[in-house]
């Protein structure tokens, strides 16, 4: 790998862990006096979020303290997608898809695993960066699917910056986020969703969990047929 492409996954890396973890950075110094960023980690006991009625973990506020598996793409499960205009972005715009997938490999919880892929034109040959930042109980009936809901749930909350006690952010937060359809629905029930009928939107409420229904009700859009998703504004 060249020095530049090391370089770029560094930087890559130190977005992920700003935007997608929720951390900060502190400024020091490695053993041979040369500068160093080390990303905060927390011990905080306290969940990120009660989601769907259970605890959820994230890595802006917690730290999980059980070993996390190695990567393999054959052991995690697929839950679904978001591509965003700014994801990685710091001083300037960076596009990024971030591939959500559910893990069950520890012991009594479901893990998110976000595997991060740059859309940056001048980000060739970057490598994808895969991720753990979020982590919820297994409770009595849980599913992959239903466990996925609340993880990626609280994963849209942190970066469309949503505040402490709060559950909607600014609607154009959400602009010109492309997703598939669970995850639809989750920015459905904290930003917007637009459909072209009452219908259309009474049939994604039949679909998703219950305990989105009442806000995705509530902050859906009708709007002709054919109309395009709103661009965002706020990415400069």
């Amino acid at each position: 790998m060249s020095k530049s492409c090391k370089g770029s996954n560094a930087m890559m890396k130190m977005a992920i862990n700003q935007s997608l973890m929720g951390q900060v950075f502190i400024v020091g110094q490695g053993p041979e006096g040369e500068p160093t960023l080390t990303p905060t980690r927390s011990n905080e006991q306290e969940p990120y979020r009660i989601i769907d009625g259970h605890p959820v973990y994230h890595t802006a506020r917690n730290t999980l303290h059980a070993e996390i598996p190695y990567w393999e793409s054959n052991r995690v499960h697929k839950w679904g997608f978001i591509d965003h205009p700014n994801l990685l972005g710091m001083c300037y715009p960076i596009p990024a898809t971030a591939t959500f997938y559910i893990d069950t490999r520890v012991p009594g919880y479901y893990l998110l695993w976000t595997r991060t892929v740059s859309d940056d034109e001048n980000a060739i040959g970057m490598s994808p960066s895969h991720d753990v930042i979020a982590w919820t109980p297994r409770v009595k009936g849980d599913t992959i699917e239903s466990a996925g809901y609340r993880l990626v749930h609280a994963f849209m909350l942190e970066i469309l910056m949503v505040k402490t006690g709060e559950w909607q952010c600014e609607p154009d937060f959400a602009g010109g986020i492309w997703a598939s359809m669970r995850v639809e629905w989750i920015i459905g029930a904290i930003a917007f969703s637009q459909a072209n009928s009452q219908k259309e939107i009474e049939e994604n409420l039949e679909l998703m969990p219950p305990y989105l229904r009442e806000d995705y009700r509530r902050l859906a859009r009708i709007v002709p047929k054919g109309t395009p998703w709103p661009k965002a504004t706020c990415w400069g």
